[in-house]
């Protein structure tokens, strides 16, 4: 009788082993998009609202980088360098003291613009999404600025 015990002991202490290890590989890997959001510096390739979207200016670099573990954010909004805070909750994100530096610049003819439309839309971000790559940060009034 003391054999069958420790048999069915040792089985039940078998499956939980099983069932916790089955639960961790198919489960959460750990990498959450806030986590994803600060893996890698994101470039800007369009902006707009969808189905109208815009692509940005030949020879213009619109960068953003997020770093998950000081909550900062910074990149070039194409002729000056943007620095600030950011806060994820969920899918939601919020930017607060957005700064940046106040060089001119002539060329390409509307950067100067475009950098104005980019710092309006990324200050007003209120969610976004990660899918195969790409980053989409959506504003209130439903404006996209997507990175790849």
């Amino acid at each position: 009788m003391r054999d069958e015990v420790k048999i069915g002991v040792m089985i039940f202490i078998l499956i939980a082993f099983i069932l916790t290890a089955c639960s961790v590989i198919g489960g959460d890997t750990g990498y959450s998009d806030a986590a994803i959001l600060g893996s890698k510096t994101w470039v800007l390739i369009s902006f707009g609202t969808e189905g109208q979207l815009q692509t940005v200016l030949e020879g213009v670099e619109i960068t953003a980088t997020f770093n998950h573990d000081e909550a900062e954010v910074s990149g070039s909004s194409g002729c000056n360098h943007y620095f600030g805070d950011y806060k994820v909750t969920g899918s939601g994100l919020s930017l607060s003291n957005i700064g940046w530096t106040e060089m001119a610049c002539i060329t390409p003819e509307g950067v100067m613009d475009q950098e104005q439309v980019f710092l309006a839309m990324f200050a007003a971000a209120e969610s976004f999404e990660i899918q195969e790559d790409q980053l989409s940060i959506i504003t209130a009034d439903d404006q996209f600025l997507k990175f790849e």
